[in-house]
């Protein structure tokens, strides 16, 4: 299996070069043949050949240049190519030296302090995979091998309390997690060791954090799992008190938390939301105008016109203009979505990436055509992100429209049976609308995101095609090291060449759960 050449091409190649770059320790390089050469060895291992490859880099590979091998092993290898770190380990295994071994981790370690020294974290999805696939790899080197982590080298508890002030939660939590996935299978490091179960209980801690963004309660909650915990069970720590966070831009809470306190109750708050894709933020004193009432002024949707498309029950009609409906539906309607948007559309494109991701490398492991991989990856993870957005925002959508339709009516109706007959009756006839918007968001970042997940296969695919197009595409890393069971079925088993028909329908199956468009309902009638 050729992959691609290091340093050439590559999403994640900015953040790795800067990592190596600002590596402290001196290297001193081979020959430029002798580079070449442990440059093509490490490109073409694979499970199959192993042993003669790892034979030629043993032989090759001099003592003087074992910073030089770490430094391209880390920033090059094991950086951006977490399916190949079992291969990575056991090459390591084979060359047998404790003062490599000593070599790369110090220089995992230059690498994931460089990275997370930059803002680029915050903003950057290609730099966090990279920080992400380095916690995997020092969990395997240390924790894996039942080697501390020494906190003169890398701390991680102050990592994360420093990131807990800067805002770099989302790519310092995860980088934990991954650094402790082996702590389960060590007979050291397993709970109750005191070093794991500090970094749990701070976890603990920022897990019960007001405002914190429903990504990162997923991502400590999959850690608890993976240590065979319950975070009820859990005595968090108390090391956040009297710590000052960033406000501004800081991706690890939601914006009212950032923002500030919440409006008083019995006026409409403000909306403290991100604004959703492609509309200006709309201040707490913006009114619609008489033309935004008659549809001509978008209400924040991504870009739908809400006036055309919000719904008056019939029995509403007549008193649908002292009412000022036209109006108060789509304000109602925007404040709603753009308060619940942001966390509900994260948790279900990140649960629904990962399990697509699993599946297709899974079935397309020798499938040799990127195209039916990224078509299969589509498919599928749109319909799960768009199921998953939609059974988690109905019920806080709903409460949040019939919460801003009571505050936006109530002054017009004092009764309040009546009050609550009329926020019953829109909250109704507009909910699906509510849903579809946020759904048709979740589907579109689903699909972003999972190709960047997949970059690595699709260019895997494309190396293969070009250098050996001869020979059968192999993806060995979705095969080796245990990933499936042995005793999987026949039928499930990954086949030579394309997937057959049948199995490929499954994946076109998907397409057929998509939601068709909103329509308005029975017994109700558009704005005109």
């Amino acid at each position: 299996v050729v992959r691609q050449e290091a340093g050439k091409g590559g999403a994640s190649d900015g953040a790795a070069d800067q990592a190596d770059s600002e590596a402290p320790a001196p290297v001193v390089a081979p020959s430029e043949a002798l580079a070449d050469k442990i440059h093509f060895l490490v490109n073409n291992l694979s499970q199959s050949n192993l042993d003669a490859k790892c034979a030629e880099v043993k032989q090759e590979l001099k003592r003087e240049h074992f910073a030089w091998f770490a430094h391209y092993l880390v920033s090059k290898r094991a950086s951006q190519e977490a399916n190949f770190h079992h291969l990575y380990l056991q090459l390591l295994d084979i060359v047998g030296q404790k003062e490599l071994d000593k070599v790369v981790v110090a220089a995992t370690i230059a690498n994931v302090k460089s990275l997370v020294a930059t803002d680029r974290l915050k903003t950057s999805s290609s730099d966090r995979s990279v920080f992400k696939n380095l916690g995997l790899w020092l969990g395997l080197l240390t924790i894996g091998r039942c080697k501390p982590v020494l906190s003169k080298d890398l701390d991680l508890k102050q990592m994360v309390l420093e990131a807990y002030d800067e805002g770099k939660m989302i790519a310092v939590i995860p980088f934990v997690h991954n650094v402790i996935k082996p702590a389960p299978k060590s007979k050291i490091f397993k709970p109750p060791n005191p070093w794991t179960m500090a970094l749990v209980k701070l976890m603990a801690e920022i897990y019960g954090a007001e405002g914190l963004k429903l990504n990162l309660r997923f991502e400590v909650e999959m850690l608890m799992r993976n240590l065979g915990m319950k975070i009820s069970s859990v005595a968090p720590s108390k090391l956040l008190t009297g710590r000052a966070r960033v406000r501004e831009n800081n991706p690890d809470f939601t914006a009212q938390d950032r923002e500030g306190p919440k409006a008083p109750v019995g006026r409409v708050p403000e909306k403290t939301a991100l604004p959703l894709p492609g509309m200006p933020h709309m201040g707490p004193k913006e009114e619609l105008s008489e033309a935004a009432a008659a549809g001509g002024v978008e209400a924040s949707s991504g870009g739908i016109n809400l006036a055309s498309y919000v719904v008056i029950h019939q029995s509403l009609q007549v008193v649908a203009d002292r009412l000022q409906l036209k109006r108060a539906i789509p304000t109602a309607v925007d404040q709603s979505i753009r308060e619940i948007i942001a966390p509900v559309v994260e948790r279900s494109v990140t649960i629904a990436c990962k399990t697509t991701m699993e599946l297709t490398l899974k079935d397309f492991a020798m499938e040799p055509d990127e195209n039916r991989v990224r078509l299969a990856a589509h498919l599928m993870v749109k319909a799960l992100a768009g199921s998953l957005a939609l059974v988690t925002c109905k019920e806080p959508l709903r409460l949040q429209l019939m919460s801003h339709l009571r505050q936006l009516l109530q002054p017009q109706v004092p009764d309040g049976a009546t009050l609550e007959q009329t926020v019953q009756l829109i909250t109704t006839d507009n909910l699906d609308l509510c849903c579809s918007l946020i759904e048709k968001t979740a589907t579109d970042k689903a699909q972003r995101s999972i190709d960047e997940l997949l970059l690595s296969a699709y260019a895997a695919r494309r190396k293969h095609r070009e250098s050996q197009p001869q020979q059968p595409f192999v993806d060995v890393s979705a095969l080796a090291n245990g990933r499936f069971p042995p005793t999987l079925p026949e039928v499930l088993q990954p086949k030579p060449s394309h997937l057959a028909p049948g199995q490929f329908r499954v994946y076109e199956d998907f397409a057929r759960a998509v939601r068709a468009p909103f329509a308005p309902p029975e017994g109700g009638a558009s704005i005109p």
